[in-house]
């Protein structure tokens, strides 16, 4: 927060902002405006969302199948419910050191 400049930076008035649903509108249409006649942009488009579609499931069920088809080492008291404590810290933590070690071989001073 301290660390990540806002450049160019301006408040909106919300005396004259539009209402929630009127500015998704014209998010939705201004974007529309943008894939009309650009075949690739649709095409990615399509692709990610039935690429976004295909791996529902499995977004939702690998916990289950990784309790079914693994067995968790027995440290301990150590629940199923730790052991997926301990894989999302241990990730997290991972994308933390890969972050700062991107960070100091790209150029952020340019947008």
């Amino acid at each position: 927060m301290w660390k990540i400049p806002e450049n160019h930076f301006e408040r909106s008035n919300k005396e004259h902002s539009e209402t929630p649903w009127k500015e998704l509108t014209n998010t939705l249409r201004t974007g529309y405006t943008v894939l009309r006649g650009r075949r690739i942009l649709v095409m990615l488009v399509v692709s990610s969302l039935l690429i976004g579609a295909g791996s529902e499931g499995y977004d939702r069920l690998w916990e289950d199948n990784f309790i079914i088809s693994l067995k968790f080492p027995e440290i301990g008291h150590l629940t199923p419910a730790i052991w997926f404590g301990i894989i999302s810290l241990s990730g997290n933590i991972l994308c933390y050191f890969i972050a700062r070690w991107a960070r100091t071989r790209l150029d952020t001073s340019d947008s």
